[in-house]
């Protein structure tokens, strides 16, 4: 952590072995981050010491949203979404039982980008079991849409798309396919 703008850091232990994915806070003393298996930390403290939770989910979470204390909006693997309002979402010291969601029968596949990390494009391949209606989007670590890579009729088979991702800054983002009333979402890394 860092008190000065960036220019000496020390290390906070956040007493968690997982990955930690995104800090962010609503004061310079209360910050919040998120992590794999439902993970969540809270710090009252600017960072010293954090309070370490689990949330309502066992699923990975990648994106965190603190408008204050009383209002936090939580984002994640398998389209969760958890908002808070008026209390804290930390609900157990211990990690929940992570459950395999029931998957639908395999219309498509969505293989992890190549290369990856990179700068500044890079390819996306998919193979669909029949023909129908495509669409691959790229999102911030807050979940905000930022670009459409592919929208609309697909033959079946295997098909490439490349991601130019020369307007973004370096760092972490997700491509979600959606197809036949289901979605898929990858996590990439842009380096520059």
């Amino acid at each position: 952590m860092t008190t000065n703008g960036g220019s000496s850091w020390s290390k906070s232990v956040t007493g968690t072995t997982g990955a930690i994915y995104v800090v962010t806070g609503s004061s310079r003393n209360s910050l919040w981050s998120v992590g794999d298996n439902g993970l969540l930390l809270h710090s009252t403290n600017g960072g010293t010491s954090w309070q370490l939770a689990y949330g309502p989910t066992s699923y990975d979470l990648f994106g965190l949203e603190v408008v204050d204390d009383s209002l936090v909006w939580i984002s994640g693997d398998m389209g969760t979404i958890i908002r808070t309002r008026g209390s804290s979402p930390l609900t157990s010291a211990e990690p929940p039982v992570r459950r395999q969601p029931e998957e639908p029968p395999l219309s498509f596949t969505l293989d992890q980008n190549f290369p990856n990390p990179f700068n500044p494009s890079t390819s996306i391949t998919y193979s669909l079991s029949k023909a129908g209606v495509v669409r691959i989007s790229v999102f911030n670590m807050l979940g905000q849409e930022l670009a459409i890579i592919c929208e609309g009729q697909r033959e079946a088979g295997s098909h490439r798309v490349v991601f130019d991702a020369s307007g973004l800054s370096g760092g972490a983002y997700f491509y979600r396919m959606s197809f036949d009333g289901t979605a898929r979402i990858k996590r990439m890394s842009l380096i520059r």
